[in-house]
């Protein structure tokens, strides 16, 4: 049975990744973690999700987990990415965890990377490839399948 994505403004976003237990990933460890068919999104991908005009967002609870729940204004898709922090490293405990989400982009350059910060300063930022972030996959246009 093939996954279900949602299509939300021209992109086809899949689930938040996880493995086992474990939720937040280095840069690398995320780039080694994705499914075949599957890729973590562009630059551009996160600025479809942040456009005003064509995609609504709003604090949400689902589940009880608070996170931000984004809308397509047009086919009304709705994807939601939870709050759920980072981590320094491997080896620490969550920061920010309820009141920001933090998710990995495929742009890097040197030891830095981009990332889709949600919360209270929604925004695409750059960071230490070596922090724990979430990761949510988007469909590989490239595959077929």
């Amino acid at each position: 049975m093939s996954e279900k994505f949602k299509e939300i403004n021209g992109v086809h976003w899949g689930k938040k990744l996880k493995i086992a237990e474990k939720e937040h990933f280095t840069f690398n460890e995320a780039i080694k973690s994705i499914p075949i068919g599957k890729c973590m999104p562009s630059y551009n991908d996160f600025e479809r999700l942040l456009d005003e005009e064509k995609v609504m967002r709003k604090e949400h609870k689902q589940f009880g987990v608070t996170g931000m729940l984004f809308t397509d204004k047009t086919n009304n898709n709705k994807l939601f990415l939870p709050y759920s922090g980072y981590k320094e490293s491997n080896n620490t405990s969550k920061k920010n965890n309820n009141t920001n989400g933090y998710y990995w982009c495929c742009y890097f350059e040197n030891n830095l990377a981009s990332n889709l910060n949600i919360g209270s300063k929604t925004n695409i930022y750059r960071d230490l490839k070596s922090r724990c972030f979430s990761v949510i996959y988007v469909k590989d246009i490239t595959v077929n399948e």
